[in-house]
């Protein structure tokens, strides 16, 4: 069984039990559903994505055949020489048992080694960092450690769903900051801490360089935005899984240098872009060495530590990827510069940005209704803006390193296809 069938193996799982889940709340199943259930999690919506998943497959069995311009799924596998290395790794007995909690020892020195030379950021590696199943798990805990029900927590939108699903299901107030697309989604400084201080707000979630939009922030307002949070003892979570994936000519920046120690910036992120490891569940979260023994309850009480073999898998990445990283940007980079040529076949669509991940596009249709129909029409799965926040509803996200250049110059054929032959009703 090749990645592709496996792939598509728990997608139709995860799709079955969706389908169950749609069932017992149509029958109004009250015993199955469970009225007394967690009311927080019972208002957190179902993942945005799952949706356009299940009309895919639907579509799938019935043979069509599609590209996948949805879920932000690396469209290379990792490096040959990696997993060479790595098979002969997974014979040793230890691999298969659990970590210590906070991570592999040998992963965080070299990580935190890594981060200063990249980033100059200076982390201590025995008491300021905690490696997590990917970064979702990571932002998760941050929540769940940091945040009491009721507590305020700003959302910058166009947003990560998953963050905000997060903060639903704990009982957190999210604050939604919306970006303006005449801004290019880049940050404002001063209007967001006037909204800190007028809403009391007690963390800001920044993701950067960002999904879905695929902007990369500029770092002068990054570093604005960061001081004056430090400056009002407000925590910035900032998520960094896209930091090696700026766009090009720009440079990631990372608001955690500001403090000599973490204290208000708490860093999460992952490894599951960078090396195109998504299946090993491997992420990281920096924090204060107080806050991170805080953190480690959660986290054990979660999922006791991330999964070894990843952390081993990761560590050898650390070693041997990051010429084959350079590669995967370069193409990446490539995708930008044919997506942009593409664009002005898209009218009356408009890319309003186009990073190396993601590009955000609206036109003039709900976005909802436009990807139902592309994906009907013309076989392009795509992602609807309103998943990302409001004021979106026009909106849609193309993730553009899911899928081979073949099938990627398909894909936005038949984008220009549908666009061209639009017709308002």
């Amino acid at each position: 069984m090749d990645a592709s069938e496996n792939n598509l193996i728990v997608e139709a799982g995860f799709l079955r039990a969706l389908t169950v889940l749609r069932k017992m709340k149509r029958n109004g199943d009250k015993n199955k559903m469970g009225l007394n259930s967690n009311k927080w999690v019972r208002r957190t919506s179902v993942p945005g994505i799952a949706e356009m998943n299940f009309l895919a497959e639907e579509l799938r069995k019935k043979g069509e055949e599609l590209v996948n311009f949805g879920q932000a799924i690396p469209f290379y596998p990792p490096s040959r020489e990696v997993l060479k290395l790595f098979r002969e790794k997974i014979q040793a007995d230890d691999i298969h048992r659990y970590s210590p909690d906070p991570g592999l020892a040998s992963l965080r020195d070299d990580w935190c080694r890594i981060l200063q030379e990249k980033f100059s950021l200076i982390v201590d590696p025995d008491t300021e960092i905690l490696i997590t199943a990917g970064a979702n798990q990571a932002y998760l805990t941050a929540v769940m450690t940091l945040m009491n029900p009721g507590d305020r927590v700003g959302l910058i939108s166009p947003w990560y769903f998953n963050h905000a699903m997060a903060l639903s299901m704990t009982g957190v107030e999210c604050v939604e900051i919306r970006l303006s697309e005449e801004s290019g989604y880049q940050i404002n400084p001063e209007s967001i801490l006037k909204i800190v201080d007028e809403k009391q707000i007690k963390a800001i979630t920044l993701v950067t360089p960002n999904n879905p939009t695929g902007v990369t922030y500029n770092p002068q307002t990054v570093k604005a935005l960061a001081e004056g949070l430090i400056a009002r003892g407000v925590y910035l979570i900032v998520d960094e899984t896209y930091a090696f994936f700026p766009e090009p000519g720009l440079r990631h920046f990372s608001p955690g240098v500001l403090e000599e120690h973490p204290d208000m910036v708490i860093t999460i992120g992952s490894f599951s872009k960078t090396f195109a490891l998504t299946g090993w569940r491997v992420g990281y979260m920096i924090a204060d060495s107080d806050l991170i023994k805080e953190m480690l309850k959660v986290h054990d009480t979660m999922v006791i530590c991330a999964s070894r073999p990843g952390q081993v898998l990761v560590r050898i990445c650390l070693e041997k990827a990051w010429s084959w990283l350079e590669d995967r940007y370069a193409e990446l980079e490539r995708r930008q510069v044919i997506l942009n040529n593409y664009s002005a076949r898209f009218a009356p669509w408009k890319v309003r940005s186009n990073g190396l991940f993601f590009a955000f596009i609206d036109g003039p249709i709900d976005g909802r209704i436009a990807v139902k129909k592309i994906l009907e029409e013309r076989g392009v799965i795509l992602i609807p803006g309103d998943v990302f926040g409001s004021g979106l509803e026009k909106s849609f996200r193309l993730s553009a390193g899911c899928t081979g250049e073949p099938e990627f110059l398909r894909g936005l054929e038949k984008l220009s296809d549908f666009f061209g032959n639009y017709q308002a009703d």
